[in-house]
């Protein structure tokens, strides 16, 4: 039996965060490992604070809420960090809680609720909505830093779920739905379990986050982690399962803009990068905004 071909490591993408000499880095076997968690609760109320390894360092992510319903997510360190500067965070979130009267649970974390489902089931994850906004206010979010900018896609919104038994689509009313055989086949070729979400057009899917690899929760993270997580994923890279084409500098946001703008494309979605991914179907919650073009676009926005 032949070996396959080696799989080789994306390259940095030249806006992302770089790590400092000697920064401690997760194992590459296990990019995605949560390294410490613990489950704290009161009368009422949940707390899972966790250390998250996650490309370039690690994360300190929060699960919150009232005992038996979905619990919110929240990240502590929008960008990486070493695992000594997480571990003081995490040691000051624990110490916190402690104090005001809550009290470890025995056992591991539990595991959140909105998790992909058995084929036949309404997912209570759907694709995350993007806020619509005018013209005017899309131009000035260019300019921030802590926006990138995608072009929008004309096809079906789906959530892409590869588990061991099956690969399927999650629609954006919940209901499971088949998806063609070449994106299937290209995310059979994928390392792990995951969970993405992005645009099925004719055979391709256009994948823009990754909210769960695996069974970790990558929703508290922050979205420049959870892009960089997918690049990683998809390498070797196949025509039917790709990234979106996403820009963060303000001279590149300007003009990919102006290109979508001459080939006459609908807009654009613009996604913070240090948001996170809410749960179930919201809109975008000032994370994702959707721009149409339109007559009245400012023309200085146009501009790189």
């Amino acid at each position: 039996m032949k070996p396959g071909p080696e799989r080789q490591r994306l390259p940095a993408h030249p806006y992302d965060r770089k790590a400092p000499s000697g920064f401690p880095t997760p194992d590459e076997n296990e990019p995605f490992r949560m390294k410490e968690s613990l489950t704290l609760r009161s009368a009422e109320h949940l707390y899972q604070p966790g250390i998250q390894a996650c490309p370039g360092g690690y994360a300190v992510t929060v699960a919150h809420g009232r005992r038996g319903t979905a619990l919110q997510t929240d990240t502590k360190t929008p960008v990486p960090v070493s695992y000594s500067h997480a571990k003081r965070i995490y040691d000051g979130l624990v110490a916190k809680k402690t104090a005001s009267g809550y009290l470890p649970v025995a056992g591991p974390p539990i595991p959140p609720v909105d998790g992909p489902l058995p084929v036949g089931s309404v997912a209570p994850t759907r694709p995350l909505r993007p806020q619509l906004i005018g013209s005017g206010r899309a131009a000035r979010i260019l300019n921030e830093p802590d926006w990138c900018v995608q072009a929008i896609f004309r096809g079906r919104r789906l959530l892409l779920c590869k588990t061991p038994e099956r690969i399927t689509g999650v629609a954006t009313d919940g209901r499971l739905v088949a998806v063609p055989e070449s994106v299937r086949a290209a995310a059979e070729k994928t390392q792990f379990n995951w969970l993405m979400d992005g645009v099925l057009v004719g055979d391709t899917f256009m994948a823009f986050d990754l909210p769960q690899l695996g069974a970790m929760n990558f929703r508290s993270l922050s979205y420049r982690l959870r892009l960089s997580g997918l690049r990683v994923l998809l390498v070797p890279p196949d025509p039917h399962l790709r990234i979106a084409e996403t820009v963060m500098e303000r001279a590149a946001k300007a003009g990919l803009v102006q290109r979508l703008r001459e080939q006459q494309k609908d807009g654009v979605v613009l996604k913070k990068l240090s948001g996170t991914y809410p749960c179930g179907c919201p809109a975008g919650q000032d994370r994702w905004l959707q721009c149409a073009f339109t007559a009245g676009w400012p023309a200085a926005a146009a501009k790189p």
